[in-house]
């Protein structure tokens, strides 16, 4: 019983941790692209 509460806890930290990750990439990604789109409005 207590090793499956710890496999549930190791699962649902590891979610937040992909969660957090995919995040993270999609911020990057929108931060990226508008930087492209300034550059390209200069040029």
């Amino acid at each position: 019983m207590r090793k499956k509460i710890n496999l549930k806890f190791i699962n649902s930290e590891h979610a937040k941790l992909e969660n957090c990750k995919n995040f993270m990439s999609k911020k990057l990604f929108n931060e990226i692209l508008h930087f492209c789109c300034l550059l390209f409005l200069i040029c």
